[in-house]
């Protein structure tokens, strides 16, 4: 079972991990960088597809596209803003939220390569099917 799903920033050392908790639909989320580190958990409720697919549209399309592509989960702990420039970088803006008293937030900034998106779909993916979360 794929347990979870490690998304490298290539330039920084910045890190996503997304795992799976022993509950269904919720997963755990770790956003870590070099001055900073924050954890919590996500209610995906009936959007786990929904997660991989975004992941997906970003290897789909990794020319590079216009805008900007969203996902949020359902209570809004986390959100996932993505970017491309013209020269095959993706700028993946993180937005975590503690889910308890006293909330917090943290935000952070993947710089990712166009070359990496296929994998990181595959790997989401496949987490998906076979997590506690599908």
């Amino acid at each position: 079972m794929s347990e979870c799903v490690i998304i490298k920033s290539p330039d920084r050392g910045a890190v996503l991990e997304i795992s799976a908790t022993a509950f269904p639909d919720v997963i755990h989320v770790q956003l870590r960088d070099f001055a900073f580190q924050g954890a919590s958990d996500v209610n995906l409720f009936e959007s786990p597809a929904e997660l991989a697919q975004f992941f997906r549209d970003l290897a789909v399309d990794w020319k590079g596209w216009r805008g900007e592509k969203r996902w949020e989960s359902f209570e809004a702990e986390l959100l996932l803003r993505a970017t491309a420039d013209s020269i095959g970088h993706i700028s993946l803006a993180i937005r975590l939220r503690g889910r308890s008293w006293p909330y917090w937030e943290l935000e952070g900034t993947l710089v990712l390569e166009a070359g990496q998106l296929e994998s990181i779909a595959a790997n989401m993916e496949r987490f998906i099917a076979k997590s506690a979360v599908a």
